[in-house]
């Protein structure tokens, strides 16, 4: 499966804000008020305009990155995560990206771990070639399989996507294939699917959703 492992990079974010410094404890109260948002979101009922995604904006150095990393580590953690990162291109792979987070959905939640080894067998796990066929195999099946058995969280899937500006390529946010797959591959997954992302301003990087 390979998936990416960002244990270590979070710890050391969040070591980071214990440093002392007035940037460290601004980053602090920041982090406090989106999880007090983020609190307030998961609470949503399905049915409200921003049920699907929670976004943070900010400019380079504003402690988005620190935010995802206090989320991931809390006690409301979301169920998978992936940190782009503009200096590892390989964290700009969609199915990269697809094979971490059903890893990591596959621990949150242990009812899908039987299903998806009978499927990844039948499928191959290190075969895909084809984005659009990895995100069916590897997430959309899987999550509908969730909701068919009726295992859904009260709260929904939670999906962390953070510092999605970072996985621009030469071209930008046109050459984004996290972006892309976020913006026409992620809306196919089943409704309880919700989303928290992070990014530079919205006036900077528009139309991210």
């Amino acid at each position: 499966m390979d998936p990416m492992d960002f244990k270590a990079e979070t710890l050391q974010m969040l070591e980071n804000t214990q440093m002392g410094s007035e940037q460290a404890r601004k980053h602090q109260r920041t982090q406090r008020l989106h999880l007090d948002k983020y609190r307030s979101w998961l609470e949503l009922a399905q049915e409200h305009k921003h049920y699907g995604c929670f976004a943070i904006y900010g400019s380079a150095g504003s402690g988005k990155s620190t935010i995802s990393a206090a989320l991931i580590h809390s006690e409301l953690r979301p169920h998978a995560w992936h940190f782009c990162k503009h200096n590892d291109r390989r964290r700009a792979d969609p199915v990269r990206m697809f094979k971490t987070l059903i890893y990591q959905l596959a621990f949150s939640i242990p009812v899908l771990q039987g299903w998806l080894l009978s499927h990844l067998e039948t499928h191959g796990a290190h075969q895909f070639v084809q984005v659009d066929h990895a995100f069916n195999v590897l997430l959309k099946r899987p999550l509908e399989h969730l909701g068919d058995i009726n295992k859904v969280p009260d709260n929904g899937i939670v999906i962390l996507l953070d510092a999605l500006d970072e996985a621009d390529g030469k071209l930008g946010a046109f050459d984004n294939h996290i972006l892309l797959a976020l913006r026409e591959m992620f809306p196919r997954l089943p409704k309880f699917c919700r989303f928290v992302v992070t990014s530079r301003p919205e006036s900077e990087y528009p139309h991210i959703l």
